[in-house]
């Protein structure tokens, strides 16, 4: 269970209407770190495998169905891809492939 380390004074809120019913969107703020390994060959042509993992350390969730405040993250995320690219004089086109799945 998650407790909220501060408190914010309610502000206005948008609200969606659905079948009769009244429900707040949440809206948040976290700040968030990522950790990258890459590893490939560089030079005019080059390519590059990556593997990370992503997590929000702390997130600020405005809601009106539940307390405003900061939570705790629940954990992170694991990402692999690859990257590819090559050099056309002064520009360079790439392409990045991933997945976010894990």
């Amino acid at each position: 269970m998650c407790h909220p380390v501060a408190k914010k004074s309610a502000g206005p809120k948008k609200a969606t209407i659905s079948a009769g019913t009244v429900t707040a969107e949440p809206g948040g703020t976290a700040p968030r770190t990522d950790l990258v390994l890459l590893a490939g060959h560089y030079g005019r042509r080059w390519f590059a495998v990556a593997a990370g993992y992503g997590r929000a350390w702390l997130t600020y969730i405005e809601n009106a169905s539940a307390r405003d405040g900061w939570y705790a993250g629940t954990g992170g995320r694991l990402h692999a891809g690859g990257k590819g690219g090559v050099a056309l004089g002064a520009l360079e086109v790439v392409l990045r492939v991933a997945n976010y799945r894990f």
